[in-house]
């Protein structure tokens, strides 16, 4: 696999970023983990909060990860339509499963008529961020919680796509929850500390996180408990 290496940097930077400290000095992991319950905590029961949530976990992944380590960027070459951000230059797709929920993803929740674009390809490597609790019953049962990152040439090789009424590219949570196993199998699998409580009634307020130079989305969080 051509791809396996790329991956393993990939892996080796995202447990390496984690372990650094933000600009309060709080460890990265934790403060990432923080603001992911409360991005979850903030959409539950809300119409369409499955993909606003999804979009707004990605972007905060790929913000803390690009304030960590430079080699991680929005954009690179060449522009891959399946990248949500890039290491080295070279794509990363990012998709997250929440704390509760199947475990079902999917290219793109959508569905396209007769000669529409039919999304049945990899493109790009991807970081899958798993924060489903690993012991609640289901295919996903027991597996970690943290960032698994798997070779595109696996994933084109590996993976069957199926359909449902939301979309035609769905990766089942059988399919990755064989991708995650492989991941770990190849060291590819960084482990992360997550408490869907972390935050407790806080929200993430847009308008204030500019508001000066030391400002930040969320009171920095003194601990994950």
């Amino acid at each position: 696999m051509k791809d396996l290496n790329f991956c393993k940097d990939v892996t080796l930077a995202i447990a390496d970023v984690w372990r650094k400290p933000d600009q309060h000095g709080i460890p990265i992991a934790v403060r990432f983990a923080t603001l992911a319950a409360v991005l979850m905590r903030q959409n539950q029961g809300k119409q369409g909060a499955g993909l606003t949530g999804g979009r707004q976990q990605e972007d905060l992944f790929r913000d803390m990860l690009s304030y960590g380590d430079p080699r991680f960027t929005e954009t690179g070459t060449p522009t891959v339509r399946d990248a949500d951000y890039y290491f080295k230059g070279q794509p990363l797709s990012h998709k997250t499963i929440g704390f509760q929920g199947s475990g079902d993803l999917a290219l793109a929740w959508s569905k396209n008529g007769p000669g529409g674009l039919v999304r049945n390809q990899f493109l790009a490597s991807m970081v899958v961020m798993n924060f489903r609790d690993p012991k609640k019953s289901g295919t996903l049962r027991g597996h970690p919680q943290g960032a698994h990152v798997l070779p595109r040439d696996w994933l084109q090789a590996n993976i069957t796509f199926s359909s449902n009424n939301k979309t035609d590219s769905l990766i089942g949570a059988k399919e990755i929850e064989r991708a995650m196993r492989f991941a770990r199998s190849q060291g590819l699998f960084v482990p992360l500390a997550y408490v869907h409580t972390a935050g407790g009634a806080a929200r993430v307020r847009l308008w204030y996180s500019g508001a000066e130079p030391a400002a930040s989305a969320l009171d920095p969080p003194t601990s994950i408990d």
